[in-house]
């Protein structure tokens, strides 16, 4: 996931619907599909469901075009959405233009742009810090601040109180972003009510999952239960 993507993802909230929305994919319940995966119309697709505990069938679909991409075949058959073919190699090359990358690796071309604070290294094949040296992510208030582990350099900050919560820190372990203080809920696992599963998004708002609307037969405790 490029910067952007990450931040879809965290505002969604833990958000089923909305985290796919950020990635392009949608989830249908089908009868029979293909299982290999491959590119069918600019997309990635590929079936997962159907086996023995009797989970229902379903062909996912990642829209490569929801980023500006298409969807290529690597040379080991597997799809993948990028910019479009290159000359297939076992290395792994990545060139730098300034805080962008472009990657071509088993044919497949691939780019991303490194966030603020972080630079591109084509030693590293990769974003790495540009900041100040560190050992450990760090709290400044509410920002969240990454300690890159390649680099040993801090990364560009992230506004935990933007995303709706606050930095908060762990000792040795690092920081990061959590739920507020003042949370509709906390950690808890989340529970089962006539086919839905409510539980805690990582933003501390209570959220709902229905299993029934997405093919299953019903939930125990907080997951869905296959036909």
């Amino acid at each position: 996931m490029n910067h952007d993507q990450i931040v879809c993802v965290v505002r969604a909230g833990g958000d089923c619907e909305r985290v796919r929305e950020c990635l392009g994919f949608t989830i249908e319940v089908v009868e029979t599909c293909e299982l290999a995966p491959r590119c069918d119309e600019d997309a990635v697709t590929f079936c997962t469901g159907g086996g023995a505990f009797g989970e229902p069938r379903m062909r996912v679909r990642q829209a490569c075009a929801v980023h500006d991409l298409v969807c290529v075949a690597s040379t080991d058959g597997s799809p993948r959405c990028a910019l479009g073919t290159c000359p297939p190699s076992d290395a792994i090359v990545t060139t730098c233009n300034g805080r962008s990358l472009t990657t071509c690796s088993g044919g497949v071309l691939t780019t991303g742009t490194c966030r603020a604070g972080s630079e591109c290294s084509e030693t590293a094949g990769t974003c790495v810090g540009a900041g100040a040296a560190c050992t450990r992510e760090t709290c400044e208030g509410d920002v969240f601040v990454p300690c890159e582990p390649i680099s040993g350099r801090t990364a560009g900050p992230i506004d935990c109180a933007a995303l709706g919560m606050r930095c908060r820190g762990f000792g040795t372990l690092g920081a990061g972003c959590v739920a507020p203080d003042d949370a509709e809920c906390g950690s808890g696992g989340g529970s089962c009510r006539d086919g839905v599963i409510e539980y805690c998004g990582h933003d501390g708002v209570r959220r709902a999952y229905d299993c029934v609307a997405h093919g299953f037969e019903g939930c125990v405790s907080d997951r869905c239960v296959p036909r």
